[in-house]
């Protein structure tokens, strides 16, 4: 096997890791049949980066061992450059790596590569999760089955159920899954769910047709506004003041409260008799309960 070309500097960044790369020189040097140690040793500097640490402190362990042997230069690079170590992952940290794994239905059907092999998606998910729980250490056991059965997609669930005694059973019951189950199954889902949207579409153009009631109050509010309402001179009234007919004017008082009770109900009726409110502000009046007065006339009938 070749060397792949990198080399390494020995800097406290670097990307190559000692114990990596004297694992790729060995191999190098048993592919070029080079089996001496002054062979090694020389081929060795060779290997490292033009005035890197590495480099340095190859050429002053040679002024220092000329005469060693490559174990000695190979444990010497060890001790000087050591790998930096990785943290390692807890069974924990794998069962909850294990517990985010979801086979999303979209992918049902459809194939993709796990280990270099191309699977159909739910047989990578099978041996995705099966790879998970050894490295986690439970997979002879029930522990977290029913956790990953329950966010596997209705077609999956529907044919592997909760009671499998390991994980080895569970994952054969999903990766000998038939395939055109699997795929009926996708397309009735999303035979569903076009309808499903179609029902929604139209919901949503009745709703856009319908008014809603925000809109009725500003359409009302509007209309208001457009209602013609004068101030006029206070006018004496009296308890038996007639109301006139069609065309007349009549004139009753209320108290501030009472005049917008009155008005929020007869808004209707103004709107479409087209009615002229006039309003006077009895500001010199007495107060009845703490109430301002006010006088109203209408015309087109009385109020």
């Amino acid at each position: 096997m070749l060397f792949d070309g990198r080399l390494i500097s020995g800097e406290p960044d670097s990307e190559i890791q000692s114990v990596d790369f004297l694992k790729k020189f060995r191999q190098h040097m048993r592919a070029t049949g080079t089996t001496d140690d002054a062979g090694k040793i020389e081929a060795f500097g060779d290997h490292l980066i033009t005035d890197s640490p590495a480099e340095k402190w190859y050429k002053s362990y040679m002024t220092t061992n000329p005469k060693g042997t490559f174990a000695s230069l190979d444990s010497a690079f060890i001790t000087r450059f050591p790998s930096i170590q990785k943290v390692a992952q807890t069974s924990i940290d794998y069962q909850r790596e294990l517990l985010a794994l979801r086979l999303e239905i979209g992918m049902l059907g459809k194939k993709e590569k796990f280990g270099g092999v191309e699977l159909w998606s739910h047989q990578a998910f099978a041996q995705k999760a099966l790879s998970l729980a050894k490295l986690a250490g439970i997979d002879t056991g029930t522990s977290c089955i029913f956790n990953v059965r329950d966010e596997l997609p209705e077609i999956i669930r529907d044919k592997v159920s909760e009671s499998h005694t390991s994980w080895v059973s569970f994952t054969d019951a999903i990766r000998n899954m038939d395939l055109t189950y699997i795929r009926d199954g996708v397309r009735k889902f999303e035979e569903a769910k076009k309808k499903e949207e179609l029902s929604n579409a139209r919901l949503q153009r009745l709703e856009r047709a319908t008014p809603s009631p925000s809109a009725s109050v500003s359409k009302l509010t509007a209309q208001m506004s457009k209602t013609r309402i004068t101030t006029a001179s206070p006018a004496p009234t009296t308890a038996n003041q007639p109301r006139t007919a069609e065309g007349g004017t009549s004139r009753t008082t209320w108290s501030s409260q009472t005049y917008v009770s009155m008005t929020n109900s007869c808004r209707s009726d103004l709107m479409h008799q087209d009615r002229q409110l006039t309003v006077t502000d009895n500001s010199r009046s007495p107060t009845i309960h703490g109430h301002r007065q006010f006088t109203v006339s209408a015309k087109k009938g009385s109020i």
